[in-house]
């Protein structure tokens, strides 16, 4: 028994290393973020079912366009919810009530790209959260 939950830890250890160098926050024990804070995953078992591949971002017309690459590790398909929030140059988010939750399903084994284009040139980065479905 004992092995089972080492051997179950060092896999959950070994997973956050190879998805994007994701760690824990310190703020939130249900919550991780990556190493460059662009990816939040609200919900840490979520971390079983998804890889974040990657994540890229380029200025198109004066506006920031985030795009986040995501890989499902399941067996079968998951309902998940995500937002794009984002922030100026000095760190404050801008247009809080322009981030909702948008709902996505992801097939097995499947890959897909989250992507979203800022509202305003005001905005310099951004944060993605991700989570499991909310009933």
């Amino acid at each position: 028994m004992i092995n089972k939950i080492f051997i179950s830890f060092i896999t959950f250890a070994l997973l956050i290393n190879l998805n994007a160098d994701l760690i824990g926050d310190g703020t939130n024990s249900n919550t991780i973020t990556s190493q460059d804070e662009k990816i939040v995953i609200n919900d840490i078992p979520l971390d079983y079912k998804v890889q974040i591949i990657g994540t890229s971002s380029r200025f198109k017309y004066d506006l920031l366009d985030a795009r986040v690459v995501i890989k499902s590790l399941s067996n079968s398909r998951h309902e998940l919810e995500y937002k794009f929030v984002w922030y100026d140059e000095s760190g404050f988010e801008m247009g809080k009530h322009l981030s909702k939750w948008e709902h996505i399903r992801i097939d097995a084994k499947d890959t897909i790209i989250l992507k979203s284009l800022a509202k305003t040139s005001k905005v310099d980065s951004f944060k993605l959260y991700i989570r499991d479905t909310q009933n």
